[in-house]
């Protein structure tokens, strides 16, 4: 038998009012009513404080939304040991970059294999290193 998990699985949704569902808020009412038996899986509330003051409860449903959201996959002990917190991770941005200029270098190297060191056009194999190493130096400081 499968171990329970310690959390719900699954995208999660918010909507306006501070709660998080497990189905897109949209898909929750029909003819003016909630579903029966669906339930939030959490409330954000504005705490003590007036209509005017207190916490953003929809933003921070929100916030939270994006971020389990994000971390799909992760098991849940590893991102308390191993937060934002403990070790730094790169932006996404960052990684995609990295991502585009390694790409760019390989390709690079394999049209100049294709074609043969031979044939190839002055400079274009110090230019294909030098992408290469750079490449490689952005990823190694980043990790």
């Amino acid at each position: 038998m499968e171990k329970k998990k310690d959390y719900t699985e699954g995208k999660w949704f918010s909507d306006d009012k501070g709660y998080i569902w497990r189905r897109d808020p949209k898909d929750l009412y029909q003819n003016g009513g909630g579903v029966a038996g669906d339930m939030p899986v959490a409330v954000c509330d504005r705490g003590w404080y007036g209509d005017s003051e207190g916490y953003p409860e929809a933003g921070n449903a929100r916030r939270i939304v994006a971020c389990v959201n994000a971390c799909a996959g992760i098991d849940t002990e590893w991102l308390e040991n191993n937060g934002a917190y403990a070790v730094p991770v790169p932006s996404l941005r960052t990684l995609l970059n990295q991502r585009d200029e390694l790409l760019a270098a390989l390709k690079a190297a394999e049209a100049l294999r294709r074609k043969g060191l031979i044939n190839s056009e002055p400079g274009e194999m110090e230019r294909v290193d030098s992408m290469r190493r750079e490449a490689i130096a952005k990823c190694e400081v980043q990790s």
